[in-house]
């Protein structure tokens, strides 16, 4: 079998940041707030560490602790609910979604009407909306349609980080049918445009793909998506353990990760793959 990597792996600098952040927090009460990052092995390692996450309806008193904000950030209201508790903030949140949270919040005081371009019930947009509260969200290019109506022509359009390039491109242009001045935000993380492309790269190369990452990862199901677009097998695995016999069936294999899948679980698929006869 031959085994090709995608030039592009590890983790993004949003989650690298997360990570780096939580480890140099010092507090003998350290807890996350929502999933730091969505990876089940990392949450599982912070977890036997004592590092839970919190929720809203699960808060104790936070006097004397530290909360680390998820990577994919929170609404301003949590914050403001976590310190009323009595905890100190660590925000890990990507850099890339606070600049979308700031753009939201700009553009909301500016009076314009605000469309979230992304996954109603991800954790990004869930928080973003928090900046934006009246804003729409639409799921796919046919929700435009039913919201139309309600556009005035002062509307901008932001999109979760992680979304398809050529989707929010897509709801973009389907918006503007109905708001032809619409103010689209370049809100598209680059190095999820640069992790896609380096997977259409990839497929034009094997004969089957392993997606490595966490199964509920936006990004790393986006990955699975484009590469069964592309017409090739492809399975999402999220360590070594779930490598589908049929993978070894294939000449030449082509492994892709998301933002949140570290080099150590990369390596070991890899390592498996080459030692695993067949």
């Amino acid at each position: 079998m031959h085994i090709i990597r995608s030039t592009v792996q590890g983790y993004c600098p949003g989650v690298r940041r997360a990570l780096e952040l939580l480890e140099s927090a010092q507090s003998e009460k350290l807890y996350t707030f929502g999933t730091l990052i969505h990876n089940p092995i990392i949450q599982q390692t912070l977890y036997s560490r004592g590092i839970v996450p919190l929720t809203l309806d699960n808060l104790p008193d936070l006097t004397g602790a530290t909360v680390c904000i998820r990577a994919h950030g929170v609404a301003p209201s949590v914050i403001l609910e976590l310190r009323a508790r009595g905890a100190s903030i660590v925000d890990a949140t990507c850099l890339r979604v606070k600049q979308n949270q700031c753009a939201a919040l700009s553009l909301s005081s500016q009076s314009y009407c605000i469309v979230l371009a992304g996954d109603a019930a991800h954790d990004e947009i869930i928080g973003l909306r928090g900046y934006a509260p009246q804003a729409f969200i639409v799921e796919h290019i046919s929700d435009v349609a039913t919201i139309a109506h309600q556009l005035p022509q002062k509307t901008a359009c932001i999109g979760q980080t992680t979304l398809d390039f050529k989707t929010f491109e897509a709801i973009a242009a389907e918006i503007r049918v109905y708001v032809p001045q619409l103010k689209v935000v370049d809100s598209i993380c680059s190095a999820t445009i640069a992790r896609q492309q380096a997977l259409e790269c990839l497929c034009s190369h094997v004969d089957a793909l392993l997606i490595i990452g966490g199964k509920s990862s936006a990004n790393t199901v986006k990955l699975l998506t484009k590469a069964r677009q592309q017409g090739k097998t492809a399975y999402l695995i999220e360590s070594a353990q779930e490598i589908p016999q049929e993978i070894y069936h294939y000449a030449t294999v082509g492994i892709a990760s998301g933002a949140s899948t570290p080099e150590y679980i990369i390596d070991d698929v890899e390592h498996t793959l080459k030692h695993t006869c067949h």
